[in-house]
């Protein structure tokens, strides 16, 4: 599907290039898209037809991607009546210009992990992926001013006849496999730079793939065109008819299907509401005796005091970490998202001896600094709660290999000194991380804190804990280690690795909280609210 919908746009591309070369482009021809975007925008919502998010958004979907790459290419098309710049030129600086931004920025992040908490986080994907889309379409453009013309260069020479011309097309091979193989080579050097492909932010990896594999395409198909019909057919129409007729009406056909698949899928909906409903009118005796699964008790809402209290506060994560708000979910805790802007500049040296107060003392600083900005910036609506986190790793600087037969047994008594390990910087540095943890035990360590106003000065108040937990690695091999690096997985997560992943393919096991180690310690969370609440600590009472 991710080629498929990439393809598609290309393909958009070539076609348009005839109303560039005629100069006839009617922007009228893009409502009909308009009007589908909308008409499935309301049909999936009423039909409560399933749909993923991470996709296209909440409401955008990819006729909005269609009717929007005509209107953008406007302007580009002014600049290139009155320039020799090439469309493909365009796409390139485009192409790289939103990577760099994808890479230095946190659109990257923001794309793929920012809560949807407004219309334009709701269809984030949509939007950030239009840039990527009108790349791949500007793409398609350039190859259509090459292929439809009976010169390959008449549009670029400003020279259009209407005049059978020479058979070229010996040349325009020429041209698309030098244009595939620029594209290929174009698309492994993104590759060996480790950029990964992603549909979801239509990035430089993922047009120039689309568009080596299109044009690609198109080369072998001449290539079997010039092969079979070496000279071009004198006939008025070469096509057959059923061909000419999909190819004059590609967006029909696509509606077409794309309503037969729903139509398959509504049918399914209704025969197992008709089940349902069957069911439900089976005997009571029936029904008593093999109750269905939706007539059995529901599962009610842990009434702890803590989380009875925070029902109706006005709550904020100091974090824009989403497996945090993935595990507060997990309890009804939703808080507001609001990432610390704390440079974390705490010297490790400082820790080496006490190295689990290294994650406390940053989880405090950034608790601190979230709460303080947003009472200056509004001091009638002081959140009720912040919560604060920070989760490294600790790596013993002299434990020993336990693929050498020994044991922290061994050196019980002996003083450790730890490394502190946050999230690695790149690459080399994941792999580092990752050789030193083989054949070892680790400790991750989360510290938390939990920020909330007070009648004295400073106005608020802090309170701290950290939770530990072991986990023990396999001796893993620089193979395994590489291939691990390879997905791209754990380049974000303190130690390098991703337990809840991949990674848990290097762990032989842990001890201790499992959503610890995934980034917030849950359950004692919990525990250290209801212990402050009990005690009358004033927590939640402003």
């Amino acid at each position: 599907m991710d080629l498929g919908v990439g393809s598609f746009t290309f393909a958009l591309g070539v076609v348009d290039a005839k109303y560039h070369i005629l100069k006839s482009y009617n922007m009228r021809k893009v409502l009909p898209l308009i009007a589908l975007a909308i008409i499935r925008l309301i049909a999936v919502s009423l039909s409560d037809y399933p749909q993923h998010s991470s996709e296209y958004g909440t409401h955008w979907n990819f006729f909005c991607t269609l009717a929007m790459l005509p209107l953008l290419t406007k302007p580009l098309t002014i600049i290139n009546q009155h320039t020799d710049i090439q469309f493909s030129w365009m796409a390139v600086l485009i192409g790289v210009s939103f990577q760099v931004l994808l890479s230095c920025t946190s659109l990257q992040e923001w794309t793929l992990h920012a809560p949807r908490d407004d219309v334009l986080s709701h269809n984030k994907e949509g939007i950030v992926s239009m840039v990527g889309y009108l790349c791949i379409y500007l793409f398609g453009l350039d190859i259509g001013l090459y292929s439809l013309p009976q010169d390959p260069y008449a549009y670029f020479r400003k020279r259009l006849t209407k005049k059978v011309a020479k058979d070229k097309r010996d040349k325009l091979l020429i041209i698309l496999a030098s244009f595939s193989i620029l594209y290929w080579s174009l698309y492994g050097g993104a590759r060996f730079f480790n950029m990964e492909v992603s549909r979801r932010m239509a990035n430089l990896p993922y047009i120039l793939w689309t568009v080596a594999f299109n044009t690609s395409f198109l080369t072998l198909f001449l290539l079997i065109d010039l092969v079979n019909f070496k000279t071009p057919s004198r006939q008025a129409v070469a096509v057959p008819g059923i061909l000419q007729a999909i190819n004059n009406n590609g967006l029909a056909l696509f509606l077409i299907s794309t309503c037969q698949h729903c139509s398959t899928w509504l049918g399914y909906f209704l025969s197992n509401n008709n089940n349902t409903k069957q069911e439900e009118e089976k005997p009571l005796k029936t029904l008593l005796d093999n109750p269905p699964a939706a007539a059995k008790k529901q599962i009610l809402p842990f009434r702890l005091p803590s989380l009875d209290k925070l029902k109706d506060k006005h709550v904020i994560l100091a974090s824009a970490s989403p497996r945090r708000l993935d595990i507060l979910a997990q309890v009804g805790i939703h808080p507001r998202v609001i990432p610390s802007t704390f440079e974390e500049t705490l010297s490790k040296d400082d820790y080496l001896h006490n190295p689990h107060a290294y994650p406390i003392n940053t989880a405090t600083e950034k608790g601190k600094e979230v709460y303080e900005r947003l009472v200056l910036e509004d001091d009638k609506n002081s959140p009720d709660l912040v919560i604060s986190a920070d989760t490294v790793v600790l790596v013993p600087d002299d434990a020993p290999s336990l693929s050498k037969g020994q044991s922290y047994d061994e050196v019980i008594n002996q003083p450790l000194t730890y490394s502190i390990c946050e999230k690695p910087k790149d690459a080399d540095d994941q792999y580092r991380m990752l050789a030193d943890a083989s054949g070892r035990e680790l400790q991750v360590v989360t510290g938390v804190c939990i920020t909330y106003p007070i009648l004295q000065s400073p106005g608020y108040a802090q309170k701290t804990f950290a939770n530990m937990t072991k986990v023990h690695f396999f001796d893993n091999d620089h193979d395994v280690i590489e291939k691990y690096i390879e997905t791209g997985e754990g380049i974000d997560r303190a130690g390098g690795f991703a337990l809840q992943g991949l990674g848990s393919l290097l762990i032989q096991g842990i001890e201790g909280d499992y959503n610890n180690v995934v980034g917030f310690p849950l359950s004692e969370f919990i525990r250290f609210l209801d212990t402050l609440i009990e005690n009358d600590d004033g927590v939640l009472d402003l």
